[in-house]
């Protein structure tokens, strides 16, 4: 019988992929990983003082340049922890829910990274099921959809069909995953103790971070 599961080297639809993105890369250095992330923590404190400015406001200060410049940065910020990949993509979904403490045009861009997160590739999903499983997927499933349904932060599902005829969903964990997040909480750590630091963003009662948790919530809403 020919079973409907892709070669290992079949790409069969367009998609969005994070390859595009440096963090998916195999040889992702932990010293470029810092770099990105500060890079992002400093880019995010040069729009803070720059909209501070009154004159970088074309036409004026006004209530709708202000609600402009607003959208401007959440998109920003939105892209900037996509660029970032899992951890701050996670971070960006838990932030999206907390209304409390961002703007609306931040609560409004961060919601979009809970069913707009870039996919990895077929290959890849393919050889960590084939590994993880031991046989090839022709040998376990009469059908395997290599586009799919979903992807998240975290990994992606994709729809399936058993040798017993049963449809399964399958979840693959995104490659390379649990190494990036022990080089992220570090640097979260480190990003937490700055800002408990700093002389304007830090000042006694915000909660950044303490010596046993990565960081906590700004009790003040950020411009972004």
């Amino acid at each position: 019988m020919s079973l409907a599961v892709p070669s290992a080297h079949e790409s069969p639809v367009p998609h969005t992929y994070q390859q595009t993105y440096r963090w998916s890369r195999d040889n992702y250095s932990p010293w470029l990983r810092a770099l990105d992330v500060w890079g992002a923590v400093f880019q995010f404190l040069i729009f803070l003082q720059i909209d501070g400015w009154d004159w970088s406001y074309p036409g004026g200060k006004t209530a709708g340049a202000l609600q402009k410049r607003r959208r401007e940065r959440a998109a920003w910020l939105r892209e900037a922890l996509l660029r970032l990949g899992p951890t701050f993509i996670k971070v960006g979904q838990l932030l999206s829910t907390r209304a409390d403490v961002l703007p609306a045009e931040s609560v409004e861009e961060l919601a979009k990274l809970q069913d707009r997160v870039p996919a990895f590739r077929w290959e890849q999903a393919r050889h960590i099921l084939e590994t993880d499983l031991g046989k090839p997927l022709a040998e376990l499933f009469q059908r395997f959809e290599p586009v799919p349904l979903a992807a998240a932060s975290l990994g992606q599902v994709y729809k399936a069909e058993l040798l017993t005829g049963e449809e399964v969903a399958v979840k693959v964990q995104r490659p390379g995953l649990l190494k990036l997040f022990a080089i992220d909480l570090g640097i979260l750590r480190q990003i937490a103790e700055y800002f408990q630091k700093h002389p304007k963003y830090g000042p006694a009662g915000t909660g950044w971070a303490s010596t046993k948790n990565v960081g906590g919530f700004c009790t003040k809403k950020p411009t972004i």
